[in-house]
C-alpha cells in the first residue's frame, strides 16, 4: 500500500471534494457565493456539471491527485473515483471568510469507506476530518484552490493505519 500516494489523491479529492451543506456567510460577495456554494453543492449531490458553474476551464488545483490531469475537466475523473470509495461522502463548510479576491473555507469532510481506495481494502468505517480550502476568485468563478485535509487522521479512523503486519 502506498500511503504517500493515498494521502495525495485524497488531498486533490477535498479541494473538489471540499464540500459543504452550510451557506456561505452573509458577507460573501453575491457572485462569489454563488460559485463557492455550487463547488461544493456538486461534491454534495454528486452532480459534477455543477463545476461547471462554479470553476475556471482552466482551475489551478493544489497540489492536483496522483494521475489527476489539469483544469477542470481533469479533476472530474478523480472526484467520481472518490464517489466509488466513498459513496456517501460528504462536505459541511463550518466557516466561510472573503478576504479580496480570495474565499477560505474551513469544512468537515466524512464518509463512509465502502469501496476500494488507493490500495485499500474498503472497511466499512466512517471517518471525520477537517479541511481547509482558499480559493482564488475572478468574475465569479474560482481559478485557483490550495487544500490541505487530515488524510491521516482518515487512515487512522478507517483502520488504514498503522500499517498491519
Amino acid at each position: 500500500m502506498n500511503l504517500q500516494k493515498i494521502a495525495l489523491v485524497m488531498a486533490a479529492v477535498a479541494g473538489l471534494a471540499i464540500c459543504g451543506t452550510a451557506q456561505a456567510s452573509p458577507e460573501i460577495s453575491p457572485k462569489n457565493k454563488v460559485a463557492i456554494e455550487a463547488f461544493y453543492g456538486a461534491l454534495n449531490t454528486h452532480d459534477l456539471s455543477k463545476l461547471d458553474d462554479a470553476v475556471s476551464v482552466d482551475w489551478d488545483d493544489r497540489p492536483l491527485a496522483p494521475q489527476q490531469a489539469p483544469g477542470r475537466e481533469g479533476f472530474k475523473p478523480t472526484v467520481k473515483y472518490f464517489f466509488a470509495a466513498f459513496p456517501n461522502l460528504h462536505v459541511t463548510n463550518e466557516q466561510v471568510v472573503e478576504d479580496g479576491n480570495f474565499v477560505v473555507v474551513r469544512s468537515t469532510l466524512s464518509g463512509t469507506q465502502s469501496g476500494e481506495f488507493s490500495g485499500m481494502a474498503p472497511s466499512g468505517k466512517h471517518f471525520s476530518i477537517t479541511v481547509m480550502d482558499m480559493h482564488e476568485m475572478r468574475d465569479g468563478k474560482i481559478i485557483r484552490t490550495w487544500h490541505v485535509e487530515d488524510w491521516l487522521g482518515m487512515m487512522f479512523q478507517t483502520g488504514a493505519w498503522p500499517a498491519k503486519k
